[in-house]
């Protein structure tokens, strides 16, 4: 087994990307990562096949496919990795507050929650609130 390196055995991650796989397929993240070689010498670059259900991850060496790795011993990490590109890519929105007048007169600031309207100016135009009695 691989000797743990400073951050486990994933050393650094240099891809993540997204596969939908048809529309039929089971959906994967391709995960090109390095970590310490077998052999406990020198330092291999591997690719993760992550799958949505638990306990599926396979981890392959491009460059030597006749080599072996577990999967199960890069789950936990390469989870982790996926999960902090995911929170990259989708930002929380941060609503600005929007306002809104009521039935009788009264105005006041609404937090819409999904509205990312300081992240995405363009998307205010598209912004309807409707108010009414019930």
């Amino acid at each position: 087994m691989a000797k743990r390196g400073t951050r486990g055995l994933v050393y650094s991650v240099e891809r993540i990307e997204f596969h939908r796989n048809g529309i039929s397929g089971a959906s994967f993240y391709a995960v090109d990562f390095t970590a310490q070689a077998w052999t406990g010498e020198g330092i291999a670059t591997l690719r993760g096949i992550v799958f949505q259900t638990p306990g599926h991850v396979a981890v392959i060496e491009p460059n030597e496919p006749e080599t072996k790795w577990r999967g199960d011993n890069f789950e936990a990490e390469l989870r982790a990795e996926i999960g902090k590109y995911e929170k990259a890519q989708n930002p929380e929105p941060v609503c600005g507050g929007h306002a809104v007048t009521g039935p009788r007169g009264k105005t006041v600031s609404v937090t819409i929650p999904g509205c990312d309207c300081r992240t995405n100016e363009e998307r205010r135009g598209f912004l309807q609130v409707q108010t009414g009695r019930s």
